[in-house]
């Protein structure tokens, strides 16, 4: 009877250690899942002109500051595809807030305002100019560190022969700025 009850004991010991080392083995398939790749920024600039919609990718993002002036600024230039509109927006801060556009002389050195401008799709391979008059950038979110903008933009363009148009609903979602800050 002895011998009976021991191998039943044995048996249950082999039939629980089994089961324990199955455990492991699960729990230890489950925690070695390799991770999700990071998520892209998005890099997408979209505004509406002429009753038109451009979604297009930022080309270029990037800080930069006069080597005789304590200010930073940045530069959001959009891709320059002949087939698409462009974008070329600065601002003399990097900061949020809400930033004014102007234009004309001393645009360069105004602090807390931005200036651009805007050239419709190239015909014959040649581009028209128009510059911001008037309208507002707005930095919602800036990381120097990460390298990621989000703002929103609008505002009335015009060029050298009084022709206008009016940019509506720009945004700049989860831009890519270069890494450090350009002197000139």
């Amino acid at each position: 009877m002895r011998s009976v009850t021991y191998v039943l004991l044995a048996a249950v010991l082999f039939v629980a250690c089994n089961n324990s080392s199955d455990n492991n083995t699960s729990e230890s398939k489950d925690t070695l899942q390799p991770a999700a790749p990071a998520k892209e920024p998005a890099n997408e600039v979209s505004f509406t002109v002429a009753d038109q919609s451009v979604t297009t990718k930022a080309w270029n993002i990037n800080l930069f500051g006069q080597s005789n002036s304590n200010g930073v600024s940045f530069n959001v230039t959009t891709t320059q595809a002949d087939s698409l509109p462009v974008v070329n927006i600065n601002v003399n801060s990097i900061q949020p807030g809400t930033y004014s556009f102007i234009s004309g002389a001393g645009t360069l050195n105004s602090p807390d305002k931005a200036y651009g401008e805007y050239s419709p799709a190239a015909v014959n391979g040649k581009r028209e100019h128009y510059f911001f008059q008037s309208g507002t950038v707005t930095i919602s979110s800036i990381d120097t560190a990460k390298g990621i903008l989000n703002a929103s933009f609008e505002g009335e363009v015009k060029n050298e022969k009084g022709k206008s148009f009016t940019i509506r609903k720009g945004k700049i979602t989860e831009g890519v700025m270069q890494k450090g800050v350009t002197r000139f």
